[in-house]
């Protein structure tokens, strides 16, 4: 014994019948390192935030075998789209001001995906209330 305090994960229950009636069993886990290891994380996802506030910049993922997108809180807040929208390729697409800017992000996209070509590219975007801005992107 060490003297460092420990979380324990405590589960039991009272044998109902059989010549243990009456007698509770259980099990005692120590989960320390899973609850420090969580409070990492979300201490981790804090300063990501509020990196991305500071410096404006969204991030985003693509779960390619499903199609799932998740983007930061960020990213919604430059999108001007609502946290409760699931994003999608194809909400980023209808946001670029022209079909030549359309067509060359799905390009680079595509090549990325079918390649494994990074892209770093900058497109002409409108936002929902009408303002104009440039989306930079970055994908491998």
């Amino acid at each position: 014994n060490d003297g460092a305090r420990r979380v324990l994960r405590v589960r039991g229950r009272t044998i109902a019948e059989g010549p243990l009636a009456g007698f509770t069993v259980g099990t005692l886990v120590d989960v320390t390192d899973e609850v420090r290891a969580l409070a990492e994380l979300a201490a981790t996802r804090l300063q990501l935030e509020a990196a991305e506030r500071i410096g404006e910049t969204g991030s985003w993922s693509w779960e390619l075998r499903t199609g799932e997108m998740r983007w930061s809180r960020e990213a919604y807040r430059i999108a001007h789209v609502p946290p409760d929208r699931q994003p999608s390729f194809e909400l980023v697409l209808a946001m670029a001001v022209d079909e030549e800017h359309r067509r060359e992000f799905e390009s680079r996209v595509r090549n990325a995906l079918e390649h494994g070509v990074a892209y770093d590219f900058e497109m002409p975007a409108r936002l929902p209330n009408g303002r104009l801005i440039v989306l930079h992107t970055r994908g491998a």
